[in-house]
């Protein structure tokens, strides 16, 4: 009991650091192409990452802090979910998508080949303190990640089929 609180109040430190990083950081929205944030979750990961960028979005600048936050926690839950299993794979897309009348929109994506979430699991996901892992995690990843993204005026949609794996999409409206 005493390591699970541990590893609790360790997520929630490393949450918390998260959060302040952007709430008091000097300027509201530092802006950084999208590649250079990629690149440093990809040093940052042991695991490989596969990367595909579009060209249109390569250097698209994004808010910094919270598309790294996003995309960092993103990628740990699917090493977590991938595990050491041989042929493990984890990938993230990115792409500028055009929409007729209104503003274009970066659509991200983070995808595993883990063994993805029942139904019940995924509709549960983004809510506050679910877990599969009670005991050992707080469940605060995917809720922070998703009200992050309506603050920034994106959205975060989840498409999991068990035995098959997870995408996690987030969607950016682009401010040009």
């Amino acid at each position: 009991m005493v390591e699970a609180a541990r590893q609790a109040a360790a997520e929630l430190d490393k949450i918390n650091d998260g959060l302040m990083k952007i709430s008091y950081s000097k300027k509201m929205t530092e802006m950084s192409p999208l590649q250079d944030i990629l690149a440093a979750i990809q040093l940052e990961h042991s695991r490989r990452i596969e990367i595909r960028i579009s060209a249109t979005a390569y250097n698209l600048p994004v808010p910094a802090s919270q598309i790294h936050l996003i995309v960092d926690e993103l990628v740990r839950n699917a090493e977590k979910a991938v595990g050491d299993a041989p042929g493990a794979k984890i990938s993230i897309s990115a792409q500028v998508k055009k929409r007729w009348f209104r503003k274009s929109q970066l659509v991200l994506k983070v995808i595993d080949n883990g063994p993805g979430m029942k139904p019940e699991v995924l509709r549960k996901a983004t809510d506050p303190f679910f877990s599969t892992k009670a005991g050992r995690h707080v469940g605060l990843g995917l809720t922070s990640c998703s009200e992050m993204l309506k603050a920034i005026a994106g959205k975060l949609k989840i498409v999991s089929t068990p035995g098959v794996g997870t995408s996690v999409q987030i969607e950016y409206p682009l401010r040009t």
